[in-house]
């Protein structure tokens, strides 16, 4: 370890790299707590959803109360006005399907990434399946 840890003393590339250390290291510790807050949900779930499927209707009031909570929480993230400006780049192509990546705009510079895969072997409509990958992953996996 150099003895001069003066960080006035130290050039701008050793700075960067300790920037890009501490940021590198928050952002790891910030997804193995989430990691874990999502391996602990059993418990949770227990307390907070009470779901009732007998219909629409009543799923949709049993489950008012952790939208409330997630909005007192988070906030209601109200349009901004920002574009749709949907997106499709080709992503994979087999014999089976094809894949291409989405991208639509959220709100701002935020921006919602996907990919849709459709069977080329289907002439009528297909139920479209959407599934949230979960911290450290990715859709491609």
């Amino acid at each position: 370890m150099p003895e001069n840890r003066d960080p006035y003393q130290q050039s701008g590339e050793v700075i960067s790299r300790w920037v890009k250390d501490r940021q590198h290291l928050l952002r790891n510790e910030a997804e193995d707590y989430l990691r874990n807050e999502v391996l602990a949900y059993a418990s949770r779930q227990e307390k907070y959803w009470h779901r009732d499927y007998t219909s629409i209707e009543s799923f949709a009031r049993s489950v008012e109360p952790n939208r409330q909570r997630w909005r007192e929480a988070v906030g209601l993230f109200e349009g901004d006005g920002t574009a749709l400006n949907a997106t499709l780049e080709p992503w994979y192509e087999d014999e089976k399907f094809t894949a291409w990546w989405v991208g639509v705009g959220l709100l701002g510079d935020l921006k919602g990434r996907g990919i849709l895969a459709l069977p080329k072997r289907c002439r009528e409509p297909v139920p479209l399946v959407i599934a949230q990958h979960g911290i450290g992953s990715s859709p491609e996996r």
